[in-house]
């Protein structure tokens, strides 16, 4: 039997929800939402056949810049699982085979040189999931416009303030249309990789029952609500509360179509500025070996209590040098100072859980 939808009106996105919560935000993700539901669903009813395994998901909602965001629970869900669905966009039949080998003991995380990938390489060894890829290929337009995208964003970091702004903006929003429609492509290939799964793998053709596994970046949300939109069986782990950098947030709200609210509208100079400063932050906080979701709160406490007219000073300041480091150093003058030791980050990020 196929997989159908659930009332539509139920329908519900958790991590918008409670005090404070943004109606619109909720009403326009709701329709990306449907948007990938109905992808997923077509896409399962073509492949789904009568006799499979029934099949459930969870999904691991984590940042994925540094190898300490890898979630502590990965490998224990990994020997659990038949199938794992790692986010990887671009990428080759040779990183397939490196994670296959891995998982069935033949090769070693050490060897590969990317440090986030050893770690999920080391909590892969040995568990003998088939790890199979939902996201789009190298070589894939739409992954490939998603890296044209990034690498043309930089060129607004030598613009004046309001220019480098409105060109700042008009890429975030760019990107935004691209995560949409890569995200549409990832729910459709689903039921088609757990169909090609089965025909090469007697072993879990013949089981009742197939557990699969994704990890995926927290921005990707709607995955999740996607899946629970069908009578799929699916949970989801976010890791903990997650706080997106301004940049993040922006990105979001174009996907969900609402980031031209008043309340939102200083998003772009916000993220600008945290875009400008990020290659030094993240270099100065990795030595304390902080994680991404670390990094990206410190990134808001900096920026949240600074004006516009004190970002456009900050950015005068940077052009003056246009590195990383000169634009960390002038909003850094404005009254927050970065950690500069473990404990001293603990205290702060803790003070202002209780805060």
């Amino acid at each position: 039997m196929g997989l159908s939808r659930r009332n539509e009106q139920s329908h519900q996105t958790p991590e918008n929800q409670g005090e404070g919560a943004d109606t619109k935000m909720q009403e326009a993700e709701r329709s990306h939402v449907e948007e990938l539901t109905t992808a997923f669903q077509e896409s399962w009813d073509e492949n789904h056949q009568e006799g499979d395994p029934k099949v459930s998901f969870k999904i691991f909602f984590a940042a994925h810049g540094v190898a300490e965001d890898a979630h502590p629970d990965l490998r224990d869900e990994l020997l659990n699982t038949d199938i794992y669905m790692p986010e990887a966009v671009r990428w080759t039949l040779d990183l397939m085979k490196e994670f296959n080998d891995a998982s069935r003991g033949e090769a070693a995380a050490y060897e590969h040189p990317n440090e986030k990938t050893r770690a999920l390489l080391d909590a892969l060894h040995g568990t003998g999931v088939e790890v199979v890829f939902p996201d789009l290929p190298m070589g894939h337009e739409i992954s490939e416009q998603s890296i044209r995208i990034l690498g043309e964003r930089r060129q607004v970091l030598s613009l004046p303030f309001d220019e480098a702004v409105q060109r700042f903006d008009e890429s975030m929003h760019a990107f935004a249309m691209v995560v949409r429609a890569r995200e549409e492509e990832i729910m459709k290939n689903i039921p088609i990789i757990i169909r090609k799964v089965l025909e090469q793998n007697e072993t879990l053709q013949n089981k009742d029952s197939l557990k699969v596994l994704l990890t995926y970046g927290n921005a990707h949300t709607a995955l999740y609500h996607a899946l629970s939109a069908t009578e799929s069986d699916v949970s989801k782990d976010m890791g903990g509360k997650v706080q997106y950098e301004h940049f993040s947030e922006q990105i979001r709200r174009y996907i969900f179509g609402v980031a031209d609210s008043d309340r939102n509208a200083d998003l772009p100079a916000y993220g600008l500025v945290g875009y400008a400063f990020r290659t030094s932050l993240k270099r100065q906080l990795r030595v304390l070996s902080a994680t991404t979701d670390e990094i990206d709160r410190v990134s808001r406490l900096l920026l949240d209590p600074l004006t516009l007219n004190d970002l456009s000073d900050v950015w005068s300041a940077y052009l003056n040098e246009q590195t990383s480091a000169a634009v960390l150093s002038a909003v850094e003058e404005k009254g927050f100072v970065v950690p500069k030791t473990r404990a001293e980050l603990d205290e702060l990020l803790q003070s202002k859980r209780k805060s």
